[in-house]
């Protein structure tokens, strides 16, 4: 279950039914489901579509990142009711607001070039990824680079990104329903705090659980971040943050 593997296996242990859609590697041939849709539009169609063949009655949500604008992309064709959004270092794409993580300023200017068709650009970013410690590297690490196996699926991702970083986001915000609670990480790498105080400040009615540290893929080992998010889920309150 890769990112998520140990809030599905909390979630699993009290009796909650998981459906889980991550983007990473897909089968023995290290494509991922990057390489199998064209634009982020496409993506999102591809889980509403999947969602609501399965989804009956009322559920909740977890998203990461810019699964957050894909969240809320869903809700406008879902068929059921999400009761409850649980948003990890959320992101939507905000045209006018300067992006100052480390993630931008690092990687971002070349998966930019490797989404013109660059690639040079797409095998730059897998040797990157792949030099160094990672033949010994952690789970998590795995893990969180499976979307970037190949200069192929480098290439494919960046691409998706393009069409996705034309737009403005900021009325997507909106769209988010039920109850919803934001989970931050003040170190996170990807997502800068002026983009989630930006993102926060238009879900006015939303929770704010915020952590001196953990990253932006806190989710997969953090315990405590891991916890509240299980308890905001199954209950009405959070005990920590």
């Amino acid at each position: 279950m890769g990112i998520f593997e140990a809030l599905s296996r909390a979630l699993i242990e009290r009796g909650r039914p998981i459906v889980s859609w991550e983007l990473g590697d897909v089968g023995g041939d290290r494509a991922t489901f990057y390489d199998h849709v064209s634009s982020y539009d496409e993506i999102c169609g591809r889980i509403a579509d999947a969602l609501n063949a399965l989804c009956r009655g009322p559920c909740s949500a977890v998203s990461l990142c810019n699964g957050a604008s894909i969240l809320a992309q869903i809700q406008r064709k879902a068929l059921f009711e999400i009761d409850k959004s649980a948003i990890v270092g959320p992101y939507f794409h905000l045209a006018n607001l300067d992006h100052n993580s480390i993630y931008e300023k690092t990687l971002m200017p070349l998966l930019a070039k490797a989404g013109e068709g660059s690639a040079a650009a797409a095998k730059m970013i897998h040797k990157i990824l792949n030099s160094g410690q990672a033949s010994i590297s952690s789970r998590k690490d795995q893990v969180v680079k499976a979307h970037l196996v190949s200069p192929d699926s480098v290439l494919a991702y960046a691409q998706a990104l393009v069409g996705y970083r034309q737009r403005d986001e900021l009325d997507l915000i909106g769209e988010l329903r039920g109850k919803v609670a934001l989970f931050y990480c003040l170190d996170d790498e990807a997502v800068s705090h002026d983009y989630f105080l930006t993102i926060a400040e238009h879900l006015v009615e939303a929770s704010r659980y915020i952590y001196r540290s953990g990253g932006h893929y806190a989710v997969f080992d953090d315990s405590e971040l891991v916890a509240d998010v299980v308890n905001f889920l199954i209950r009405e309150e959070v005990y920590s943050g």
